[in-house]
């Protein structure tokens, strides 16, 4: 059987063949089923791994946090002794197994292990802190990745404690000064108002404990004001604009007495006048801000 075609206007026949011609073109409604149900599929098995996902890791958070928090406790209470004991091997065991295991979490593993420390933590003062970090610290069995963020998370503890008493000695070093009722305040008796509280601040902030004692170690002046962060000058801001109006010129008048003093400029001052004087100086300038805002 033969059937015909046109050729350049011309009628040609052809066998015919063996065969029916198949229909090339697609089946659009049932290709676009198709990837409907499997672009379902995988939406709902992606959503369904996603939540189980979020449910392991909020119960191994929980877990990991508790067995942290449970963990540092021995040693939390050991550094708030006045006379630490000893750490136990199994002490330390237990804080590694602590903190391997948070390690499986899959996401946000570290916020848990901050959190925990630093939740654990709270009860210490800032000498506390620093003895846990001096407790942890020099303690080689301690190993792990996860062990370098418990020693980072402490270690930022101990500067915030310190941070935040240093503050409190300048602010109280300003509530000493604003509480004379001289007039007119001389730079000698503010020195000794406000001289202790600036004293406690360089102990504070004083890296070596032995600078708390040794005339020959202290901290200089320059030093200490370089301690003195952003906010601690918004917290002193804070403190001035509080205060009545007699108060501000009481203040402000003591300070600027004290930084024009020639008798506390001279080298020979003692090292309680230096510090105060360089501190009014520090004092002086972040009031100026103060005003300029």
């Amino acid at each position: 059987m033969n059937y015909q075609t046109y050729v350049e206007g011309v009628r040609v026949n052809k066998p015919s063949l063996p065969y029916a011609e198949p229909i090339l073109k697609p089946n659009r409604p049932a290709q676009a089923a198709r990837a409907q149900a499997r672009t379902t599929t995988y939406h709902k098995t992606s959503l369904y791994q996603r939540t189980l996902t979020q449910i392991g890791d909020w119960i191994k958070s929980r877990v990991s946090a508790i067995r942290i928090g449970s963990a540092l406790a021995p040693f939390v209470r050991n550094a708030a002794r006045s006379t630490p004991a000893a750490v136990t091997d199994s002490q330390v065991k237990a804080l590694n197994q602590a903190l391997s295991a948070a390690q499986s979490i899959s996401a946000g593993a570290e916020e848990v292990v901050s959190q925990a420390i630093r939740k654990a933590m709270d009860p210490l003062d800032r000498m506390g802190r620093q003895a846990l970090r001096n407790q942890l610290s020099g303690d080689g069995r301690l190993c792990g990745s996860i062990s370098d963020k418990l020693m980072y998370e402490v270690t930022g503890s101990v500067q915030e404690a310190i941070a935040a008493h240093a503050d409190f000695f300048v602010l109280a070093a300003l509530d000493s000064i604003a509480a004379m009722d001289h007039s007119p305040l001389l730079a000698g008796q503010v020195v000794s108002h406000a001289g202790p509280y600036l004293n406690g601040h360089r102990q504070v902030v004083s890296p070596d404990q032995k600078s708390t004692f040794e005339a020959g170690h202290l901290l200089p002046p320059e030093r200490q004001l370089a301690c003195l962060s952003a906010k601690t000058q918004t917290k002193v801001q804070s403190w001035f604009s509080a205060q009545p109006p007699a108060a501000q010129q009481r203040v402000k008048a003591a300070i600027s007495g004290v930084v024009g003093d020639r008798m506390l400029q001279a080298a020979d001052a003692s090292d309680s006048a230096k510090r105060t004087r360089a501190f009014c100086a520090w004092f002086q300038q972040a009031l100026s801000s103060e005003q300029r805002v």
